[in-house]
């Protein structure tokens, strides 16, 4: 069994907002753009792509690519008494270099100046230790999405109620 629910990403929104501005959508851009939405003001960040996914505000949904701690603490408040649970995929910086090197054309020290960026320094400290769970992203997706559904099943029966 899977989860049918709906989904937004960070990621996607940024390059929603790229488009609006007349941005080229690069990898640089969309960090600095990202940057700046949540050092203008994060929680009206996060509330507009709440808007921009267009999710019931009852319905369980999978908010991808969080990046910050400030977010996630937004994310929290918006959707008080729901809880939000952090799943944070760990992957060998190997095989993360490999994966990014198949969608760019970057070159191995270009990805690695794309890591030290601000809106990526927190995702290796800070938010994996917030994680309530973390998962090995070098096992098959498949895998992953079986595991996870079962953890939240397993939360769920247990009285984690409102997620």
């Amino acid at each position: 069994m899977l989860l049918r629910w709906a989904h937004v990403g960070f990621g996607s929104y940024v390059r929603f907002l790229a488009v609006q501005k007349g941005l080229p959508d690069t990898t640089e851009n969309l960090q600095e753009l990202g940057q700046s939405m949540i050092e203008e003001d994060s929680m009206k960040f996060c509330q507009d792509l709440l808007s921009f996914s267009k999710i019931a505000s009852t319905q369980p949904f999978i908010v991808e690519g969080i990046r910050h701690l400030v977010v996630l603490y937004a994310l929290r408040e918006i959707v008080f008494p729901r809880k939000v649970l952090l799943i944070y995929v760990h992957a060998p910086e190997k095989l993360i270099t490999e994966r990014l090197s198949k969608r760019s054309n970057f070159s191995r020290e270009q990805l690695l100046g794309l890591e030290q960026h601000a809106t990526e320094i927190e995702v290796q400290t800070e938010i994996k230790k917030c994680a309530d769970l973390i998962i090995d992203g070098s096992k098959p997706i498949v895998v992953n999405a079986e595991y996870i559904v079962d953890w939240i099943a397993k939360r769920h029966a247990v009285g984690y109620k409102n997620i």
